[in-house]
């Protein structure tokens, strides 16, 4: 590996971004309304 491609990576790693503890259920709280809405989950966009 070049020294670019370790710069550019190491410089990428240290943005990762870190989920707060909840963001999982959060997510889940979203998906669960969105199914019980009849959301159109999978469906082509007019």
């Amino acid at each position: 590996m070049d020294k670019l491609e370790k710069h550019i990576k190491e410089t990428l790693k240290e943005r990762e971004i870190k989920p707060s503890s909840n963001a999982w259920e959060k997510i889940a709280a979203e998906v669960s309304v969105e199914k019980k809405e009849g959301g159109n989950v999978g469906s082509p966009m007019p």
